[in-house]
């Protein structure tokens, strides 16, 4: 390898389409991923695989964040919603279509930070 050039650690694929979104958690080793196939997956990256899947978006998943001090996710996407799910249970807490475009960046705050 050249100066300057990196080699992958890894390569996780079991997406249709492009992936839009990451975002790493920082109290597990996961990672959770959006993409066009309207898709959001939480891998394991100690197993390097997929261990959740999150569904509910009508198009492509453009953006998601996770929340600093409780364990759930934020995703926004073409379909103009915003969602809150559970992390563990994959259960959606809350969801509305704020917007009449595509959602392109959410972000979640500790009301303390």
């Amino acid at each position: 390898m050249g100066r300057g050039e990196r080699e992958d650690k890894h390569t996780l694929t079991g997406y249709v389409g492009q992936v839009r979104g990451l975002t790493v958690s920082r109290s597990h080793t996961y990672m959770f991923s959006g993409g066009e196939d309207k898709q959001v997956k939480c891998w394991d990256l100690e197993q390097n695989k997929v261990i959740r899947s999150y569904v509910g978006h009508l198009s492509g998943v453009y953006c998601l964040a996770l929340h600093p001090t409780i364990d759930v996710l934020l995703t926004g996407g073409r379909d103009s919603v915003c969602r809150v799910s559970d992390v563990q249970t994959r259960k959606q807490i809350f969801s509305q279509a704020l917007h009449e475009e595509t959602v392109c960046s959410v972000l979640a705050r500790s009301m303390y930070s």
